[in-house]
């Protein structure tokens, strides 16, 4: 219910057209005026530097407003939702008839609540190339290109970007992406040297998969995440599965909140499932790379003890077997799916009668 509320009131902010009321305060339809469009630039230019502004501040105001109050009564992830929710609303105002503007100044407020610093060095870019040239519309261009890498820069948590096409492979190698060498290009939005090696890339970022609506709700995320584990001299690389030419792949960013907040989120379902039961044993699967990354290493003691605190009985841990590796099966779709980055619990329950 919340998600619902969050995403309508996030469309209903971004609705709100800043530009046009603007206009109506001073007598004129600002969709009559010059570039006739329902937007800050457009005030800027026929109603003046101090209205425009004004105008500018609160459109960016309303999509940041529109991801906090997502980021309040929501789940992770629907913050996104709430910022295209926003930007729609004002690109599409139900007010004015869906004819809106183009919702950069909005957009630029989504970014600000979801990515701070780069937004901001964005938004530095984006007034330093409009003061230069006097172009907005080159001003937003280059900000737009220069936000992903920036994204990748500071290993932003929602960081999931649609990373390119696979152009050639054979089962489970990778020969290209976008018909250039898939190593190359993977090392490259990964900030890394060719040079590298799977393991390094493994703690900070993951090739993904988007997955069906249906499948997403299941699995609980709207992507399956997949390991690179081994690369060739060619610059070629082996995927954890079958990927065909044709496959589009997401590139992931570490985010260590998503593995604790999911980690908590888990065990609380254990336990409410336990429903006072007695925990005899718990086996547990885990994937190397999940955990706090700190001095160049992946430490797992903060993982586990989140783990374990929830099930302890008077400080008493019950007997318990744990797994590590790459990878995991799950249940998904009525079929085992290989998936990686992942956390399996097992819990061996007795009721008492």
């Amino acid at each position: 219910m919340n998600e619902a509320i969050a995403v309508a009131a996030a469309y209903l902010l971004g609705s709100i057209p800043f530009a046009y009321l603007a206009g109506r305060m001073k007598g004129v339809d600002i969709r009559t005026v010059g570039s006739k469009n329902v937007g800050a630039t457009n005030v800027f230019r026929t109603l003046g530097r101090g209205i425009g502004i004004t105008v500018m501040a609160l459109d960016i105001a309303k999509g940041l407003a529109a991801v906090l109050l997502a980021k309040g009564i929501t789940d992770p992830h629907w913050d996104l939702a709430a910022a295209a929710a926003a930007i729609l609303g004002h690109v599409f105002p139900v007010w004015l008839r869906f004819r809106g503007g183009k919702g950069v100044a909005t957009a630029g407020g989504t970014i600000l609540a979801l990515t701070p610093l780069p937004a901001l060095i964005v938004l530095v870019i984006w007034f330093v190339v409009i003061a230069a040239t006097r172009y907005v519309s080159l001003g937003s261009i280059l900000a737009a290109i220069a936000f992903p890498p920036l994204l990748i820069a500071f290993r932003e948590p929602w960081a999931v970007l649609l990373f390119g096409t696979v152009t050639a492979s054979e089962q489970n190698r990778i020969l290209e992406l976008d018909g250039r060498p898939a190593w190359d290009v993977y090392t490259e939005r990964l900030g890394l040297s060719s040079d590298a090696t799977p393991a390094d890339t493994i703690p900070i970022g993951a090739l993904a998969e988007a997955l069906p609506e249906d499948l997403a709700a299941e699995y609980g995320n709207p992507h399956i995440l997949r390991v690179v584990t081994k690369r060739d001299d060619d610059a070629t690389m082996h995927y954890a599965t079958t990927c065909p030419v044709g496959t589009k792949v997401l590139l992931t960013v570490r985010d260590e909140d998503l593995i604790f907040d999911d980690m908590d989120r888990m065990m609380e379902r254990l336990v409410a499932e336990a429903d006072g039961a007695e925990v005899v044993a718990v086996f547990h699967a885990d994937c190397l790379a999940r955990g706090r990354y700190l001095f160049g290493r992946v430490l797992k003691e903060e993982l586990v003890g989140r783990m374990q605190y929830p099930l302890a009985v008077d400080h008493q841990v019950p007997p318990w077997l744990g797994m590590y590796g790459f990878g995991e099966f799950a249940r998904l779709g009525g079929a085992n799916t290989y998936h990686n980055y992942t956390t399996a619990i097992y819990a061996l329950l007795r009721r008492r009668t």
